[in-house]
């Protein structure tokens, strides 16, 4: 295990996606304190596309901040990796790997989330496989996530990256039309 090479807006990557024949050039990189008020418009932005995040509601600017601020003390203390992806200066997704602790400090939970416009071009596999491959280096070993059952487009993305499922929790999410939602929970070994 070696400690994450965390430097605040630190470029951890970049490359170039194609989109209708042009290209996009896509930089994958940690976050900083600057990152507030483009890290609330996306997160914000992001959540009016998705049924399939967590929040259900707008975050207010004190609620990011306080996110950012703990995200980027757990970077510091090995204990989580955040990257963001930015286009054109623009951040466009955002994922994190946090370790657990104790006698589970080896897993960790991956969440990832990118604007619909960037999907279908390989951004987000490419994308999981950074945060992966810097999780491992935090000394993650196994790496967990979950995804909303009739979530088929993140499954496919997990599938391919060879995570397996291991069990559906039901009626984990309740829908805006009082429906629900099995929860899928998937895992990996990072080798």
């Amino acid at each position: 295990m070696m400690p994450l090479d965390y430097a605040p807006g630190k470029v951890v990557e970049e490359f170039d996606a194609k989109k209708e024949g042009k290209r996009i050039h896509v930089v994958l990189r940690y976050p900083s304190m600057s990152d507030l008020d483009g890290a609330l418009g996306y997160i914000n932005a992001v959540m009016k596309e998705t049924e399939f995040l967590r929040h259900n509601r707008e975050l207010s600017r004190e609620e990011e901040k306080e996110w950012l601020e703990g995200t980027i003390k757990g970077m510091k203390d090995n204990n989580k990796v955040a990257i963001f992806v930015e286009v054109n200066g623009r951040i466009v997704g955002s994922g994190t790997v946090e370790k657990s602790f104790g006698a589970s400090a080896h897993v960790g939970t991956l969440g990832i989330s990118l604007l619909d416009r960037y999907t279908g071009l390989g951004i987000g596999t490419r994308y999981m496989k950074t945060l992966m491959e810097k999780a491992k280096d935090m000394g993650v070993e196994v790496v967990k996530l979950s995804h909303y059952e009739s979530n088929d487009r993140a499954r496919h993305v997990y599938e391919k990256l060879g995570f397996k499922p291991v069990g559906t929790m039901p009626r984990a999410r309740k829908d805006k039309d009082g429906s629900y939602q099995g929860e899928t929970i998937m895992y990996r070994m990072l080798e």
